[in-house]
């Protein structure tokens, strides 16, 4: 073979060697391109799901830290159901209206709370009166007299939905996207002084779930004493205990 020859069948070898590498690299890089587009895929699943799960964590948190806030300086409560609690709060509405005597031991409308939950909605909600805004003339219907929660049944849903009431109704949603809600009472001496609270919190197949037992540190009856109460700039003359009592 002449020399001429030899160097043309050298260049077609290297020609032909870089064309295969090309080919070798290209392939390296689409495999290793799908790779890393894999592992970025996954990590941003797992971010995601780590961040509702921390969102759903912090949802349940906060129920349960303001349940318990209400619970604990409440003067009694009624578990109506695995899904809703009737409150009578430690706020106290003199039953003769403004300058009244406070510590009536009695349940007034403007006194009572609910803690219920919305299926529907998937929601924990904190349904109330707010009476800050009301003229005298409706100081008769704020203290109108219900059964004590715990009690005797009381049953705020009409009132909450009466037209008298409508426009001093006040819901707020303390949870979102809640699964399901638990509400057990533990009585003594017939009256409810433990709430054992079950919540799930987040989507389907990745709810967080919590459960908390809450005490009720404050007694059924508030003593009838003025030197145990405060107004402490409250609207509408309402008066609050200065301190939780010991059952």
């Amino acid at each position: 073979m002449s020399k001429s020859r030899r160097d043309e069948s050298c260049r077609s070898c290297a020609a032909a060697l870089t064309l295969t590498e090309l080919v070798v690299a290209a392939s390296l890089t689409a495999v290793i391109a799908a790779a890393s587009g894999a592992m970025m895929v996954s990590a941003s699943r797992a971010w995601t799901n780590t961040d509702a799960r921390q969102v759903s964590y912090q949802r349940g948190q906060q129920a349960l830290l303001r349940l318990a806030n209400l619970l604990r300086y409440a003067r009694t409560v009624s578990v109506d159901s695995a899904t809703q609690l009737t409150i009578w709060a430690a706020d106290d509405y003199p039953a003769l209206g403004a300058g009244g005597v406070p510590g009536d031991d009695a349940a007034q409308v403007s006194e009572t709370v609910r803690v219920r939950y919305d299926a529907a909605g998937r929601r924990l909600l904190y349904e109330r009166f707010d009476f800050s805004a009301a003229s005298g003339s409706l100081l008769a219907t704020l203290n109108a007299t219900l059964p004590i929660p715990g009690a005797a049944v009381v049953d705020l849903g009409p009132l909450l939905a009466s037209p008298t009431y409508s426009s001093y109704t006040v819901t707020d949603v303390w949870a979102e996207n809640v699964a399901s809600v638990s509400f057990r009472g533990r009585s003594y001496q017939s009256r409810v002084v433990m709430v054992l609270v079950d919540l799930a919190v987040g989507p389907a197949g990745d709810t967080q779930a919590f459960h908390q037992s809450i005490s009720l540190t404050a007694p059924a009856y508030f003593l009838e004493s003025s030197s145990n109460w405060t107004d402490d700039g409250l609207p509408g003359a309402r008066k609050r205990a200065r301190a939780a009592w010991t059952w």
